[in-house]
């Protein structure tokens, strides 16, 4: 899953945008997305790998979900959130169904990575 990982922390596999092909993944520069443009020219993975995360004026098309993702994977790793991604969507956790996703109707990144961390909806 490592190379599904795209440079906002949203996981591309498990993605509307991407499933829709409204987003094309962000292995390459793509100017649609200032985060992809960003990471590629700074020589990132991620927003997880850089050292002005959080940055001002970035549009994150996850919202406070993709900014949960992208603070458990610079504090744990990014290996560490694709296993609790895996887990959680195993124990019934949804990433992405018909109607949103089930981090979707948390309110803060903290309850997010609450939900991560311990495998269970709050």
């Amino acid at each position: 899953m490592k190379e599904k990982v795209g440079c906002c922390g949203l996981v591309c596999e498990y993605c509307g945008a991407y499933k829709k092909q409204e987003c094309p993944g962000c292995r390459e520069k793509d100017e649609k997305c200032s985060i992809c443009t960003c990471a590629v020219e700074k020589s990132k993975r991620g927003c997880w790998e850089c050292e002005e995360y959080a940055c001002e004026g970035k549009d994150f098309y996850g919202g406070i979900r993709s900014q949960a993702f992208i603070s458990c994977a610079k504090e744990e790793g990014v290996e560490t959130l694709e296993q609790y991604l895996a887990r959680n969507e195993e124990n019934g956790i949804k990433y992405h169904n018909r109607f949103g996703s089930d981090y979707d109707c948390y309110t803060t990144v903290e309850e997010i990575l609450k939900v991560l961390r311990n495998g269970k909806n709050i």
